[in-house]
């Protein structure tokens, strides 16, 4: 009967520990699924990289919470030195929540993901697979004590694998961490050249910074572009309203919106202007002058005098406008009035003055 006793009093300690036990093995740490979304990806070597693993508690029964202090990447040894790195962790509720799980740890999800961003790598490392993987440390709740934690060994997950295909390259389309814009244009682009909203001569034109580079045109110069005090202007080869002659003394050339109009003048240029008519008014008719004839005559307009294409000498002096056609004639004297020779007049007054002078 003792015995008996015993038993009956050790079964029910020995059920519930087997309980507890079963309970404290498959609580949610076991529960955890793993998976790294950059597995089998691609990567180039010299290029910073980031991995990630996805962490789940699938428990649906046991309502267990699980507390993950810290999750460890293992990286390859061409990824970080190999050297491992290592992140601060979370708990996670399992996805039935049957025990209250999210009302005691109101922060706490099902799932979480761990990023490991910007790792650096070995330009030199070969081309191929390499494989990498996580480890968790934690521990999962015991409800039946009180909810009390209990230490799990560190849970690791499968391998994963990232493949290096090749350094960068200028020229791939990708500007890398290895590259910049005045090492590879190429992937990276052209570098700035401006900022701000500073103006400078470009392509024969003013032109204004515009993210970066001289694109917004503030003025198109006919003539070239200068820059005047530090001012970029458009180069100005006359004043407005200025004229000149041309070197062919037959084209004036008047200044319009800093250029050059050109018009001719029919009777040349001179003094930055063109000849005025000298001719208005003037005609030329046929004339005879001095025992020549002048005939067919036009004005000149550089002097405005007449000029005659047609000229002929006269042999008996001119008649009118024209040359005479015969010699004049000589006229024969008048008689003098009472019938006594003007000569014979002449004389006897003579005489009488003669006479008067010898009396005296």
């Amino acid at each position: 009967m003792r015995r008996a006793a015993s038993w009956d009093r050790g079964f029910p300690v020995a059920l519930l520990a087997l309980l507890l036990f079963s309970q404290f093995a498959y609580a949610g740490w076991s529960d955890l699924v793993f998976s790294s979304q950059e597995n089998y990806w691609d990567f180039h070597q010299g290029r910073p990289v980031s991995l990630s693993v996805n962490v789940s508690n699938n428990g649906d029964t046991s309502g267990y919470a699980v507390y993950i202090t810290n999750v460890t990447l293992h990286p390859p040894d061409c990824v970080n030195g190999g050297m491992p790195i290592t992140s601060s962790g979370i708990i996670l509720c399992p996805n039935q929540d049957d025990t209250g799980c999210r009302n005691r740890f109101r922060n706490a999800g099902a799932t979480a993901i761990f990023n490991f961003t910007n790792i650096t790598t070995d330009a030199s490392c070969i081309n191929g697979l390499r494989t990498y993987n996580f480890t968790f440390e934690g521990s999962d709740e015991l409800l039946g004590v009180g909810s009390s934690w209990y230490n799990r060994t560190p849970a690791s997950t499968a391998n994963y694998y990232m493949r290096f295909i090749g350094a960068d390259s200028c020229g791939d389309g990708v500007c890398a961490p290895t590259e910049n814009c005045t090492l590879c244009e190429a992937d990276c682009g052209r570098c700035p050249e401006c900022s701000g909203s500073t103006r400078t001569c470009y392509n024969h034109s003013v032109m204004e910074c515009s993210n970066g580079f001289y694109t917004r045109l503030i003025e198109a110069c006919a003539y070239g572009c200068e820059i005047v005090n530090g001012t970029p202007a458009c180069r100005h080869i006359c004043s407005e309203g200025e004229r000149h002659c041309a070197d062919d003394a037959r084209t004036l050339q008047t200044c319009r919106n800093n250029a050059w109009a050109n018009e001719t003048c029919p009777r040349g240029c001179v003094d930055n202007a063109c000849e005025t008519d000298l001719c208005t008014g003037i005609a030329c008719p046929d004339k005879c002058e001095a025992g020549r004839a002048y005939s067919y005559g036009s004005c000149n307009p550089s002097t405005g005098n007449c000029t005659y294409y047609g000229t002929v000498a006269c042999q008996y002096a001119c008649s009118g406008t024209v040359c005479a056609t015969s010699p004049p004639t000589t006229p024969t004297p008048a008689p003098s009035p009472g019938g006594i020779p003007c000569c014979s007049l002449g004389l006897l007054l003579l005489s009488g003055l003669a006479f008067a002078a010898f009396r005296r």
